[in-house]
């Protein structure tokens, strides 16, 4: 079984500790996770029985797999601080948005997989995308899917789009809890208690992604389902296709991949 290293143990790495200790991809034994919080270091270690450093060398000389879960503006740092330590057997793992594959691969003998995934990987129902570079083996793919298969669903993607999908769905669940926001706050004002629109809100947006991927219909199909002629739907959706909604929505997306873009190109 291969040996790991979390740089960085936020709450992203803590999912994919947690998922990846749950479903065995690791034992305790081989993980460590690497900080500058002590105090970070000391809950993760009790929570996990797993081994922490505040310092990244022996760590990093010792793993098999480097997954880092680091912010973009701190990656140089942490590149040039284990660079001497990287060879070809190591696989390196970045789960940093914006950081690209010829900005991580400091050496054309390293190997690399990029991967963007999203917060509900924290209760194990992300969606993450990965590339990697062109060196990495199909055991190493492996690796690095089961890392993330352990909490919630992968795609292999060519890198180019990457950061259309860290616009979509690595900020996608944001866009999702404010509109979620709105319809309660919607509830409100026709009358509801909060915690009852809260509920009713909650419960539609599970159901209705459920039936988008139990049916495989389209969302087009599915309204056509729920609109009767003349009914209440009909009269709702009226307003809604004739509201700036959509143009807002995919003005919304661009406006996150553009970030994107930029924090690639490092400003």
């Amino acid at each position: 079984m291969s040996k790991i290293v979390f740089i960085g143990g936020g709450n992203m790495a803590e999912a994919l500790l947690k998922g990846s200790l749950g479903a065995s991809v690791f034992n305790t034994n081989d993980v460590v996770v690497t900080d500058i919080r002590a105090d970070r270091l000391s809950y993760l270690e009790n929570k996990y029985k797993i081994k922490t450093s505040l310092k990244n060398i022996i760590p990093v000389e010792a793993a098999d797999v480097i997954l880092l879960a680091i912010k973009p503006q701190n990656m140089e740092e942490v590149l040039e601080e284990i660079k001497a330590l990287i060879n070809e057997k190591k696989l390196i793992v970045s789960i940093a948005a914006g950081v690209t594959i010829k900005q991580l691969q400091k050496e054309k003998s390293w190997k690399i997989v990029r991967i963007m995934p999203n917060t509900p990987a924290l209760i194990g129902q992300g969606i993450a995308a990965l590339c990697s570079s062109s060196n990495v083996k199909e055991n190493d793919k492996k690796i690095a899917e089961e890392i993330f298969k352990a909490v919630g669903k992968v795609v292999w993607v060519n890198e180019r789009d990457i950061n259309a999908i860290t616009a979509l769905s690595g900020s996608g669940p944001a866009f999702v809890y404010r509109l979620a926001d709105y319809l309660i706050q919607a509830g409100k004002e026709v009358g509801l208690k909060k915690e009852v629109a809260k509920e009713l809100v909650l419960q539609t947006f599970i159901g209705s992604a459920e039936m988008l991927a139990e049916t495989e219909e389209s969302p087009d199909a599915l309204v056509k389902k729920v609109a009767s002629p003349g009914g209440t739907t009909v009269a709702g959706l009226e307003v809604l296709d004739k509201s700036l909604v959509k143009n807002d929505l995919i003005k919304t997306i661009k406006a996150a991949k553009k970030r994107a873009d930029e924090l690639g190109a490092g400003k």
